[in-house]
């Protein structure tokens, strides 16, 4: 979708050379950007590597199970492992989603001990998984204002695109990365079209908390 935006700006003629002072991406690949220059910052090592896969975070995390003989009989006692597997790594999505490190999640035990061991594992092979992209992004930027002020001179207009499929890490992230003060931000959608309910996005956050966080001008298209 990206490519694509940027390819309709090519051949747009009121564009023209312009379109090489324009930064075109998703969410995710933007905040990659960020850790990846200024990972260092909140602790991270350089050339992080990313584990994208569920068949490879589903690894990880069983062997965190396996490896703890009181986890590993949690997990046998499970009529079906590959479900409660499964169902950890949701709730360890979720809690990412939501900004929430292992120490305060809140679910019973022992999901934040699982939640826990399975972000150590990550550390220690200097590696993140998809979730992890926004919540260090968030972060870096949350945690150093003078890295805010810059992105806010760099980056002088900001349009969101398919903002009803925003969920609350992007929405945060989008708020940090703005400030106190930067305002020059548009965004657009349709809440009619919002079909990622499943991974927490709500087109709440465009047509209500953007509305009431930013004050801004809507325009309405019938």
């Amino acid at each position: 979708a990206a490519e694509e935006m940027r390819a309709r700006l090519e051949t747009d003629s009121e564009i023209g050379e312009a379109i090489d002072r324009v930064t075109i991406g998703t969410i995710h690949s933007f905040c990659l950007d960020i850790i990846q220059s200024r990972g260092y910052l909140v602790g991270l090592r350089p050339d992080v590597s990313l584990f994208e896969s569920e068949n490879d975070r589903i690894s990880i995390l069983r062997d965190v199970l396996t490896s703890d003989s009181r986890l590993r009989f949690i997990l046998r006692q499970q009529q079906k492992p590959e479900v409660f597997l499964a169902k950890c790594l949701s709730i360890i999505s979720e809690q990412k989603r939501s900004f929430v490190a292992p120490e305060l999640c809140e679910f019973e035990a022992p999901f934040p001990e699982i939640y826990l061991k399975y972000n150590d594992v990550l550390s220690s092979q200097n590696a993140m998984d998809f979730d992890d992209i926004l919540f260090f992004a968030y972060r870096v930027l949350a945690e150093n204002l003078d890295i805010v002020k810059l992105y806010n001179s760099v980056y002088r207009y900001v349009c969101v695109d398919e903002s009803q499929d925003l969920n609350n890490a992007q929405y945060r992230l989008i708020q940090v990365l703005c400030g106190n003060d930067f305002r020059n931000i548009m965004m657009v959608g349709d809440e009619n079209q919002s079909i990622y309910a499943f991974n927490g996005s709500n087109s709440k956050y465009m047509s209500e908390l953007f509305v009431h966080d930013f004050n801004p001008t809507v325009y309405t298209l019938d």
